[in-house]
């Protein structure tokens, strides 16, 4: 008896392939929602989609952004090295982007 229980069972970590297939078809949906949403209704793209934080300009820190931003000054001086500048006076602006990277222009 103890068997047929045991196989009777289902096991809750298989997954079918049409449950897959249907996964993958739910979220491909939602992101064309979203996209649909975002390009047709302004107000809908400016609650979900941010603009850029301008963290840097003309070579001054802007101490509030970086807080709003949750950027560090050594963060802040690590993206710098990786873009090719080392001295904050060369930097005309910087902004953290709404992809999450760290963009600088320089002067």
């Amino acid at each position: 008896m103890g068997e047929a229980v045991g196989q009777s069972m289902v096991n809750p970590n298989q997954t079918s392939i049409p449950q897959g297939f249907t996964v993958v078809i739910i979220a491909i949906a939602i992101f064309k929602i979203y996209d649909y949403l975002a390009s047709r209704y302004n107000k809908f793209s400016k609650a979900i989609v941010s603009d850029p934080i301008l963290l840097v300009k003309d070579g001054k820190i802007i101490d509030e952004s970086m807080k709003k931003a949750k950027i560090s000054k050594k963060e802040l001086e690590s993206y710098m090295r990786l873009s090719g500048t080392d001295n904050i006076s060369d930097i005309k602006s910087s902004h953290l982007e709404i992809n999450g990277q760290v963009s600088f222009v320089k002067k």
